[in-house]
């Protein structure tokens, strides 16, 4: 009987994973921004208050609106010292969980209506923004996540982010004349995920093509 030959599929080359790979996705510390600032967007008016908004009790930050037109942005950043040491200069920053509280008074026919979004250099980046939702009367609790695929698809690195420029950012956005009332935000806490890469000299992968 001749012998059985055994076809075995060339594995391939081995190849070391590029030198800027990432490693797995990390986390700061959950912080209160550190500092909240008004900034001018449109024909609303300010909020009022804005440092409250990083307090647990009082009022809150807060922005009285009436009619169409958007109101100025509520920039919360950077976060305190030390909190992005972790992070590389090279680093792929990945999402940001933001928690906060709402309180809501109607005015109007309908709500006003609050978003939440990326911030940087004084304004919004990007053009993505989620809705913070309305429910008249008591402080509502908030946490969403804002994943880079929707909010920064350009992507930011770590050297970036750790500018101190960047944070959530809260706006009001009244669509219609119906829609007036006074919007108060608080409680305002931020986490940042990230990876950084594996750098010259680390450890490398192995893997097959």
């Amino acid at each position: 009987m001749p012998p059985v030959i055994v076809d075995t599929p060339d594995p391939g080359t081995l190849v070391v994973v590029d030198p800027l790979a990432y490693l797995p996705e990390q986390s700061t510390t959950v912080v209160i921004p550190a500092t909240v600032t008004n900034v001018a967007a449109g024909a609303l008016g300010p909020w009022s208050n804005p440092t409250d908004a990083r307090l647990t009790s009082g009022n809150g930050a807060n922005i009285t609106t009436a009619g169409a037109g958007n109101s100025n942005y509520l920039q919360c950043a950077p976060a305190p010292a030390g909190t992005y040491a972790g992070i590389n200069d090279g680093a792929d920053i990945t999402r940001m969980i933001v928690t906060y509280e709402t309180f809501v008074i109607r005015t109007g026919i309908n709500y006003p209506e609050s978003a939440l979004m990326l911030m940087g250099d004084g304004g919004r980046y990007g053009g993505g923004q989620q809705g913070t939702g309305a429910i008249e009367g008591g402080w509502q609790p908030f946490s969403i996540q804002m994943d880079k695929s929707f909010y920064w698809p350009g992507g930011i690195t770590g050297a970036q982010w750790k500018n101190g420029t960047f944070g959530p950012g809260f706006q009001i956005i009244n669509s219609s004349a119906t829609e007036a009332g006074t919007v108060q935000i608080r409680a305002v806490t931020m986490q940042v995920f990230f990876q950084n890469p594996v750098l010259a000299g680390g450890t490398l992968i192995l893997c097959e093509a």
